[in-house]
């Protein structure tokens, strides 16, 4: 499954391996950073300066349910993710 929001999309979902996070139309003096959570409110992953394409590698994660925030220019947007 696909998840679109404001431009961002996430894929697949749910994971297994590799989580892609597309940004469409990210000009490069937009600031765009991401964070993805634990369902405990845990950092697991932390990135500044994101790219049009990107990816996150799930394959050492623990299987579970996270929350991937994506800020573009002090606007957020949140995904659920779910580690099979």
């Amino acid at each position: 499954m696909i998840l679109t929001n404001d431009g961002v999309n996430v894929y697949p979902n749910p994971i297994e391996g590799l989580l892609a996070v597309d940004i469409k139309n990210l000009q490069e003096k937009q600031e765009a950073s991401l964070v993805l959570f634990d369902l405990k409110g845990q950092l697991v992953v932390s990135r500044k300066r994101l790219q049009t394409n990107n990816q996150i590698d799930f394959t050492n994660t623990p299987l579970g349910t996270y929350v991937l925030r994506v800020t573009i220019d002090k606007k957020t947007t949140e995904s659920k993710i779910i580690k099979i």
